[in-house]
């Protein structure tokens, strides 16, 4: 599915060199990050000035679309063996085709790349959600325990440093008092 989403000729998969592959999977996931985080603002404008159109069924299949896509294709690949729920037990991905989360390999550690991602994912979707406005509720519904094991990851992992873990710490009691 990343191949598809990243190609730019419909078709023909770009081609990997060494990184490319990981390269190619932050890009996409932080382009769905900024499209999510612009309806999150549009959300919010069109609460705050009812003279604007009404949210969609399309706005709101794209809106659970792009978080299936974080989740599946962000959050998970970042997450440690026995982080987070399994695959199957999940919500139904709306997201059609051959897109399943890519199998664990063989290293069980959290790469430099994957705290970049984790970052990333968290410090957007952390004030969408804790927002309760806008988009907040889709996100709750659709992965706040995915977002409970990004950051409890984050706050808890040794990969991450001190003063970041604090961080993720005080973010995560807010997930879980939520």
């Amino acid at each position: 599915m990343l191949d598809r989403l990243s190609s730019e000729s419909p078709g023909k998969p770009p081609s990997d060199g060494p990184g490319q592959c990981e390269d190619r999977r932050q890009a996409i996931i932080k382009k769905a990050l900024g499209l999510l985080s612009g309806l999150h603002k549009d959300s919010c404008q069109k609460l705050r000035y009812p003279d604007h159109s009404p949210t969609t069924s399309r706005d709101q299949k794209l809106t659970d679309a792009l978080l299936d896509l974080i989740v599946i294709e962000g959050i998970y690949p970042c997450l440690e063996i026995g982080v987070g729920v399994p695959m199957e037990r999940r919500l139904k991905p709306v997201l059609k085709g051959d897109f399943v989360a890519r199998p664990l390999g063989q290293c069980q550690e959290v790469q430099a790349h994957d705290e970049k991602l984790i970052r990333a994912i968290i410090d957007c979707l952390y004030p969408i959600l804790m927002s309760r406005e806008g988009l907040a509720s889709n996100v709750e519904a659709r992965m706040l325990v995915d977002m409970i094991a990004a950051v409890g990851q984050a706050a808890l992992s040794p990969a991450f440093p001190n003063d970041e873990r604090e961080r993720y710490l005080e973010m995560f009691e807010g997930l879980l008092n939520r």
